[in-house]
């Protein structure tokens, strides 16, 4: 039931992807889709949209509700999601490397197999999030809330963190 454009006449572009985020504000499809690189998504509310396996190469996400979110598999190397709600949002396998998710909320988040390779997650809110298998090396994760997250076989080599007492 969601607003799909695999198998239309619709041409793939940011451009109009940007036009159809104003108007709808979930269930959008554009699984796949190679080229929003760049794209300016921020401040939107995008709930239930699908962006797994598209190429969102430093796309803007800041201040975006993107509650339950399909990025899996996704590239969003450089990615901006500063102040962004992902909250239960679907990041498996995602390519987040460089990504700056600054006060970011990931509760809940499924990260499993994501890499969050030189990531910025200061001040995020990783409370409950899945980081089974994730890859976080040199990640800067000072102020982030991880209570409950789970880390396991997650690799935290050169990882900044910052202890709370």
């Amino acid at each position: 039931t969601g607003l799909g454009f695999d198998n239309s006449h619709f041409v793939n572009t940011k451009e109009n992807l940007q036009v159809l985020a104003s108007y709808f504000y979930k269930d959008i499809n554009v699984s796949g889709w190679k080229n929003l690189e760049n794209i300016d998504l921020s401040k939107l509310y995008l709930e239930n949209t699908k962006f797994d396996r598209a190429c969102l190469k430093n796309a803007n996400f800041k201040s975006a509700i993107l509650h339950d979110v399909d990025f899996n598999e996704a590239i969003l190397e450089s990615a901006k999601f500063i102040f962004a709600d992902l909250t239960d949002a679907d990041l498996r396998d995602a390519d987040l490397r460089g990504a700056d998710l600054k006060g970011a909320h990931l509760r809940d988040a499924d990260l499993r197999g994501a890499d969050l390779t030189d990531a910025d997650l200061r001040d995020a809110d990783l409370t409950d999030a899945d980081l089974r298998g994730a890859n976080l090396r040199g990640a800067d994760l000072k102020g982030a809330d991880l209570t409950g997250a789970n880390l396991i076989k997650a690799d935290l080599t050169n990882t900044v963190l910052e202890v709370v007492l």
